[in-house]
């Protein structure tokens, strides 16, 4: 392991740029994540199955808390500046958390070891200059710009409360999600996305909504 050049299906060349190579050290770290959980990530070994030498590995990576957030990196696919983008080519009616949540919360719910490292890295995060303050703090930003859209889109169309703040109500969706999470950890059995979408829906006012169209229908016969 004398060289810091990625070896079979990870060999990339003898001047791979500094990107892949980090892509390939995270991509190797969330396959250990996977497969033995969070706590088994280490330098040594994520040297050791990505065939990069173990200095190169602590230069782009100092610490194992810099490998976690590179496992979370390689799998956060979703809120980015894409995605938000993207709300506004989209027709009003068609916009909704039903789609968007499955995708954003994929890190989430595809696995018990997943969900243990977001919930782990996440609480450390809090830690002034923890290497995940900046991930949480920029992954937080993204998430709110999107469903703050989100809110004012099905307010627009007639599926959210009209006198919400769409920001204030992003910032409580955001609480609530991440609460959820927290408890998926010590009550695994209940469906977390289900449970999320329910709280969703009471939080933009959605149930609300439906009953008032309900009674103000020309055939409610009321």
């Amino acid at each position: 392991m004398g060289s810091d050049e990625p070896s079979g299906r990870n060999r990339r060349g003898p001047y791979a740029p500094t990107r892949a190579r980090r892509d390939a050290v995270g991509s190797v770290a969330l396959e250990i994540v996977d497969e033995l959980g969070h706590e088994a990530v280490t330098t040594a070994l994520v040297a050791e199955r990505s065939g990069i030498a173990k200095p190169a590995v602590h230069y782009h990576f100092p610490t194992r808390d810099h490998l976690l957030v590179a496992a979370l990196e390689r799998i956060d696919l979703s809120v980015d500046i894409d995605t938000i983008n993207n709300i506004d080519e989209q027709p009003v009616e068609s916009i909704n958390f039903e789609t968007i949540i499955p995708r954003t919360g994929e890190h989430v719910f595809s696995s018990e070891k997943r969900l243990r490292l977001y919930v782990s890295v996440h609480g450390q995060s809090a830690t002034p200059g923890h290497p995940a303050a900046e991930y949480f703090t920029r992954r937080t930003r993204l998430q709110l710009a999107l469903f703050t859209k989100i809110v004012a889109a099905l307010q627009v169309s007639g599926r959210a409360h009209p006198g919400l703040d769409p920001r204030t109500t992003a910032q409580q969706v955001i609480a609530h999600w991440d609460g959820l999470v927290f408890l998926g950890i010590h009550d695994p059995g209940f469906d977390l996305e289900a449970v999320l979408l329910d709280g969703i829906r009471r939080i933009v006012g959605r149930n609300w909504v439906d009953t008032l169209a309900a009674l103000t229908a020309t055939d409610a016969g009321l």
